[in-house]
C-alpha cells in the first residue's frame, strides 16, 4: 500500500475517532431532572440501577464474544501485508480499539513493516467498548516476507503440522555450518524455516523429523495414553545422539591435543550408552559446588563401576577468566577424570558452547544442580532439561524450589543444617550419594522383561504433566498479562475516563484522609474472651468503635493480624483477618469479627486501621497504618 494511502486512511480513522468522543461528550451533557415524587422507593432505584448494569454487562460479553469469532476467522495467523483492522463492524454496535505489543512489525492500525531476514512476532489487543464498559481479547500473529508458493506448498505436503496456529514446536533447528533457529511456542517463524528448508532441504529435513518426533511425544504425554516403551525408546535414542556427538567432537579435539591414544580409545570405548547418565553443566563458580561428589572417592568408585549398575557422570562448563576457585574446580574434575577407575565414567567436555549444551540436557537422564543455599538465581539449565524430559535432581533452591514436585523429580533441603560450610558440602555430599544408591539407582534398573523401568518412566511422566507446564514461555507471557498488562490498561482507560474523573476522586479522598488522619479516635476495643477460653478450636468475638470525626466518609478499614512463635522464638506472620463494619452511629464506626483459635502454640495478636477505598489498585498505593 502507497504511504500517502496510508496517512489517509489513519486520517480519517482519527476524525471518526473526535467524532465519537463529541457525540458521547453531548450526551454526558444531558442530565436527568431531579424528580418530585418523593413517594419513590429508594430500593426500587438500586433493583433499576442493578439491572441496568447486569443488563449492559451481558449486552457486552455478547457483542465481546461476536467480535472474537469475526478475529479468529479474519485475522491470518501469518502475515505477509497490510490487514485492515476496523473500528467498527457491521452489525456490531460497539467500538474496536487495537493495540500492537510490538509496532515495528505491525501497528493498531493494520499497516505492517516487513523485516527482510527474521520474521516477527506480535500480540494484537482488542478492546471492545458498549456503553461505558470495555472488554479486552489478545490475538498472536507473525508478520513475514512472502516466499516462493513451491517451497511453501512442499514443506506444508511434507510438514502440515507446523503451520498451525495450535501446534506447538519447542525447538527446530538446523547444525550445519554452526547455522541454527530455535522456533518458540505457537510463534513459529515460518519465514526462518522456509528459508532453511529451500537453501538445504535434505539436510535440514532429517533433523527436523527428530524433533518433530520429540515434540509431539512430549505434548502427548499426560493426554493420552502414550506406551511405556515409546517414551524409553525416544529416551534412548537421544542418550545415543548425544554419545555418539560425544565420540564424533571430542575425540578428534582430544588427538589434535596430543593425549595419550590408548587413554583416548580407552574412554570412548567405556561411553556406556545402557549406563544411567548424569549430566552437570553451566558457569563454574565456586557456589555451585560442583566437586560435591568428589568428597569421596573410595564410594563414588564402587558407584560408578558396578557391572550390574553402572553409572557415568558427564561434566561441562566454563569459568569466568578471573575466578581462579572456578578454574581450579574444573582442573580438579579434569585430574580425576583421568584416574583409571574413572576413565570413561566421569567425563569433563571442553568448550562448552551452545551445541554441546542442546546435545546434553535432552541426552542424559538426569540433570544435577549442586548449589550453596540459597544463592542459585534461576538455574536455567534444569529448565531447559525439563523441558526435554530429562529429570532433575537438585537442592531445593532457584526455580527448583518453586518447581519440585514429589515423585517428579528428586530434591535436597533448603534447610541448612550446619554454619559451616564445610560440614554442610560433607552432609549434602552423603546426601547425594545415598539417594542415588538406595532410591535413583534401584529405580532405573528396575526394568521388566521388555528392557525398561515402569517406575522411571512414570516419574518421566509426572515431570512433563506436573512441572513442565508452569515453565514455558506462554505461561511466563500469561502471567504477565492476567496480573500486570490487562490490569493496568484498564485501570488506565479508568482513570482516563470522563477528563479523569476517577483520579481526581482519588486525589480528593487522599486528601481528606491525610487531613484527619490523627484526628481519628479509638472509643473502644475489646476482646470478648479472657486468656482461659483462649483454646483451640474456641470461638471469639473481637470488637473496635472508632470515631472518624472529620472525616466526610466511611473509608477506613480495621484488620486483626495474628503471630506465631516457632520453637526458635522467631515470630511468623500467621494470619490476616478483616473485621466488618456492622453499623455506624454519626461519626461512630463499629466493626466486629468472630475468631476461633486454630493453632497450638505461642501466639500474639494486634489491631490495625488502614485506609480502605475500592479505588486503589492496592493497599500500597496509599500506605497509612495505625496500630490500636
Amino acid at each position: 500500500m502507497p504511504k500517502f494511502l496510508k496517512k489517509e486512511r489513519k486520517m480519517k480513522k482519527i476524525i471518526f475517532a473526535f467524532l465519537v468522543l463529541f457525540a458521547l461528550l453531548l450526551v454526558g451533557c444531558k442530565v436527568d431532572q431531579p424528580s418530585d415524587d418523593n413517594n419513590d422507593d429508594p430500593k426500587d432505584k438500586d433493583d433499576d440501577n442493578n439491572q441496568n448494569q447486569d443488563d449492559t454487562s451481558s449486552e457486552l460479553d455478547d457483542t465481546f464474544n461476536s467480535v472474537k469469532e469475526w478475529v479468529d476467522s479474519e485475522i491470518p495467523y501469518f502475515i505477509t501485508e497490510d490487514i485492515e483492522l476496523p473500528y467498527e463492524l457491521d452489525g456490531i454496535d460497539a467500538t474496536i480499539d487495537w493495540y500492537s505489543s510490538n509496532p515495528d512489525a505491525i501497528d493498531g492500525t493494520g499497516c505492517v513493516s516487513i523485516n527482510k531476514l527474521k520474521a516477527q512476532s506480535a500480540i494484537l489487543t482488542y478492546a471492545v467498548t458498549v456503553g461505558f464498559e470495555q472488554k479486552e481479547g489478545t490475538v498472536e500473529v507473525v508478520v513475514t516476507p512472502a516466499l516462493p508458493e513451491k517451497v511453501v506448498e512442499r514443506f506444508e505436503k511434507q510438514f502440515s503440522i507446523l503451520i498451525t496456529r495450535d501446534y506447538e514446536v519447542e525447538d527446530v533447528f538446523y547444525e550445519g555450518s554452526g547455522y541454527i533457529e530455535t522456533i518458540k511456542e505457537k510463534t513459529i517463524a515460518l519465514y526462518n524455516v522456509l528459508s532453511i528448508f529451500e537453501e538445504k532441504p535434505e539436510e535440514f529435513l532429517e533433523d527436523l523429523k527428530h524433533q518433530i518426533a520429540i515434540k509431539k511425544l512430549i505434548n502427548a504425554i499426560g493426554k493420552v495414553n502414550v506406551s511405556d516403551a515409546e517414551i524409553w525408546e525416544t529416551r534412548k535414542a537421544l542418550k545415543l545422539r548425544l554419545i555418539d556427538y560425544i565420540k564424533a567432537r571430542f575425540t578428534e579435539s582430544w588427538l589434535k591435543n596430543q593425549g595419550d591414544p590408548a587413554r583416548i580409545v580407552s574412554l570412548s570405548e567405556n561411553i556406556n550408552p545402557n549406563a544411567l547418565t548424569i549430566g552437570f553443566g553451566r558457569r563454574f563458580a565456586t557456589y555451585k559446588r560442583a566437586h560435591l561428589l568428589f568428597t569421596d572417592l573410595e564410594r563414588l568408585d564402587k558407584l560408578v563401576n558396578n557391572p550390574d549398575r553402572p553409572v557415568q557422570f558427564l561434566f561441562t562448563g566454563k569459568a569466568h577468566p578471573a575466578d581462579g576457585g572456578g578454574q581450579g574446580l574444573i582442573k580438579r574434575i579434569i585430574e580425576i577424570s583421568r584416574m583409571p577407575q574413572f576413565l570413561g565414567k566421569i567425563i569433563f567436555l571442553e568448550n562448552y558452547d551452545m551445541r554441546l549444551a542442546k546435545r546434553l540436557i535432552s541426552g542424559v537422564d538426569i540433570w544435577l544442580n549442586t548449589p550453596t543455599r540459597p544463592l542459585e538465581a534461576s538455574g536455567t539449565s534444569g529448565e531447559k532439561a525439563q523441558m526435554n524430559g530429562v529429570l532433575n535432581f537438585s537442592v531445593l533452591d532457584g526455580w527448583w524450589k518453586e518447581g519440585y514436585v514429589e515423585g517428579a523429580g528428586w530434591a535436597l533441603t533448603d534447610v541448612r543444617t550446619y554454619e559451616n560450610q564445610a560440614h554442610q558440602d560433607q552432609l549434602d555430599a552423603a546426601t547425594i550419594y545415598q539417594m542415588l544408591e538406595k532410591e535413583i539407582i534401584p529405580m532405573y534398573y528396575a526394568k521388566n522383561s521388555k528392557g525398561y523401568s515402569p517406575e522411571w518412566i512414570q516419574t518421566i511422566k509426572n515431570s512433563v504433566t506436573k512441572i513442565t507446564p508452569r515453565f514455558t514461555t506462554k505461561r511466563m507471557m500469561d502471567d504477565y498479562f492476567e496480573k500486570f498488562y490487562n490490569k493496568l490498561a484498564k485501570r488506565h482507560a479508568l482513570l482516563l475516563a470522563d477528563n479523569y474523573k476517577v483520579a481526581k476522586e482519588i486525589v480528593a479522598w487522599k486528601q481528606n484522609i491525610v487531613a484527619h488522619w490523627n484526628e481519628i479516635e479509638v472509643v473502644n476495643s475489646t476482646l470478648n474472651a479472657n486468656s482461659a477460653e483462649l483454646n483451640v478450636g474456641n470461638k471469639c468475638t473481637i470488637a473496635v468503635e472508632l470515631d472518624v470525626k472529620g472525616l466526610n466518609d466511611k473509608g477506613i478499614g480495621v484488620e486483626l493480624v495474628a503471630l506465631r512463635t516457632s520453637t526458635h522464638n522467631n515470630e511468623k506472620l500467621y494470619e490476616v483477618k478483616p473485621l466488618e463494619l456492622v453499623k455506624t452511629n454519626g461519626s461512630h464506626l463499629f466493626f466486629e469479627t468472630e475468631y476461633q483459635l486454630a493453632y497450638a502454640g505461642g501466639m500474639k495478636f494486634g489491631l490495625r486501621m488502614y485506609p480502605n477505598n475500592a479505588l486503589l489498585p492496592h493497599r500500597m498505593d496509599f500506605c497509612y497504618v495505625r496500630w490500636i
